[in-house]
């Protein structure tokens, strides 16, 4: 996959933190399933209605070794794996 492939790739995969009420974190939402909410529905739905909930998410540390994180992977967490220090998100630029 050259560059210009893996940016088109990660423009469509562009994923957002969602925190709840309590500071911690609730979900992830998907950009591109954001954009396909209906203008209709856009009045009535709120963000944690349309983000994957934190209980499917894969979550490790920075530190965690690639193979023990893959081994997290399962239809139920599925994808997409968050870096997390504690309940804490971390952000690499």
């Amino acid at each position: 996959m050259d560059q210009a492939d893996a940016d088109a790739e990660l423009k469509r995969e562009l994923v957002v933190g969602v925190i709840g009420f309590q500071g911690r974190p609730s979900g992830l939402l998907r950009l591109a399933r954001l954009a396909k909410v209906a203008a209709l529905q856009r009045e009535s739905l709120r963000v944690r209605d349309v983000a994957i909930p934190w209980a499917r998410c894969t979550t490790c540390a920075p530190d965690d070794e690639l193979e023990t994180v893959l081994e997290k992977l399962s239809p139920a967490s599925g994808m997409p794996i968050v870096v997390t220090d504690g309940q804490q998100l971390l952000i690499f630029p």
